[in-house]
């Protein structure tokens, strides 16, 4: 199981189930989270909001883009510029905490600096995502860094909201 793997990488227990009410989630200096961010819609906001709440200082966002990361999406033609994404996380994560440190930086190849930095200590996925913190983590060991702390949101079928059927819609109503 990917709890299992990610133990057996990591001396200290480093996945955390944020729906455990046995285990509060840890307040954390700089937390990444990473997506495609198109047309913002309740699964962006709450992954946003979750990291605005944990991180003390700082989130770090990627944002994929690229025909290595969004070719392969549903859709892939109708996916915002990233320009437009960049400021709808922006103004989504102002509007949710305005002290908050934002920075977002455009994913090419999926990891991004979750792997790199040094002061990041936490990384916030989906249920769906998951299994590419365990990547990220055995990069960071490599790196001669500390493992992050992954923060894991579960997702159930009635909260799925695709962005890809949203751009379809919205397409549609063009």
């Amino acid at each position: 199981s990917l709890v299992q793997r990610h133990s057996a990488l990591v001396s200290v227990p480093s996945l955390i189930f944020l729906d455990n009410p046995t285990c509060p989630p840890p307040e954390l200096r700089r937390v990444a989270v990473g997506g495609t961010f198109d047309r913002l819609h309740l699964g962006h906001k709450k992954l946003l909001t979750v990291a605005a709440l944990v991180a003390r200082d700082t989130v770090v966002v990627g944002i994929a883009n690229g025909k290595r990361l969004l070719g392969g999406k549903r859709g892939s033609s109708l996916i915002m510029s990233f320009s437009e994404r960049e400021k709808a996380v922006v103004d989504f994560l102002g509007f949710i905490r305005p002290d908050l440190h934002v920075e977002v930086v455009e994913l090419a190849d999926g990891d991004g600096p979750a792997c790199s930095d040094p002061h990041m200590d936490g990384l916030l996925v989906s249920s769906e995502t998951a299994e590419a913190s365990l990547r990220i983590n055995e990069r960071r060991q490599r790196n001669g860094l500390e493992p992050l702390t992954v923060l894991v949101i579960r997702r159930n079928h009635r909260s799925t909201l695709a962005s890809s059927m949203i751009r379809h819609q919205h397409h549609g109503r063009r």
